[in-house]
């Protein structure tokens, strides 16, 4: 796997941490067996790339902590993110369906720790388990809404609208009202200016739903953040809720 590696933080090796993912929590214990020896806690450092487009898929990896953006990359260099992953999901599981190679760009844009499993184990687990194959297909489902539903708001949806509804996801994602994110990265997964980033996060903060400084974007309203975010962001976390918890395993 291609890919750079940097600020990646100490990780605890215990292995019960692999059920502090959503999906891998989901699972029957029968159909968690089929996953758990193959697994292997691994750090994942800011600006690390998990894959590339164009690469194979050789892991999956399930997140416990940190945020994955994936972006869609344009000739000219130009990228914006279509999807973010927290540890509500996981990286590189559609190789579990047969496809091979990646079609985006995931880049860890805040560290954490994740399950990582080989593609090889993680298909054999999938061809076993029609609990493991019907979760997987789900999250895809959640995930290609997310994917639609970012698409549309990038179109029509206006600038503060756009990053109160980022800001949102990625508080979630990253389970802290305190998101440490340059505008510039922002604008990077807006697909904006970084004026327009900039003019989005003064009006939120002149409406003091956050407090912005040096690169630290603080939620202190987040009513008010939602109500300044556009339908998209509860379209998401509506969707993601219902395809995870529809079928989810009481144990």
């Amino acid at each position: 796997m291609s890919g750079r590696r940097r600020d990646r933080p100490n990780v605890n090796p215990d292995q019960d941490q692999h059920r502090r993912n959503r999906l891998l929590a989901a699972l029957r214990p029968r159909d968690y067996a089929l996953l758990e020896p193959h697994l292997q806690i691994v750090p994942i450092g800011e600006g690390e790339f998990l894959h590339l487009p164009g690469n194979e898929i050789e892991q999956a990896y399930f997140l416990h902590r940190g945020i994955v953006s994936l972006m869609t990359i344009s000739e000219d260099g130009d990228a914006i993110a279509t999807a973010s992953v927290g540890s509500e999901g996981a990286i590189g599981t559609i190789a579990g369906t047969g496809f091979v190679r990646a079609f985006t760009r995931a880049m860890v844009q805040a560290p954490g720790v994740a399950s990582q499993i080989a593609v090889s184990h993680f298909r054999r687990a999938v061809s076993k388990s029609e609990e493991i194959s019907d979760l997987l297909t789900r999250y895809h489902m959640a995930l290609m809404c997310q994917v639609q539903q970012t698409s549309l708001c990038n179109s029509v949806h206006d600038a503060t609208s756009r990053l109160s509804r980022l800001l949102l996801i990625l508080s979630e994602q990253g389970e802290d009202d305190t998101i440490s994110f340059s505008q510039e990265r922002l604008a990077d997964m807006l697909g904006l200016r970084r004026s327009s980033v900039t003019l989005a996060a003064q009006t939120l903060q002149s409406r003091r739903f956050i407090s912005y400084r040096r690169g630290r974007i603080e939620i202190i309203n987040r009513k008010g953040l939602k109500a300044a975010a556009c339908e998209c962001y509860e379209v998401v976390s509506r969707t993601l809720d219902q395809f995870l918890e529809d079928k989810q395993v009481t144990r």
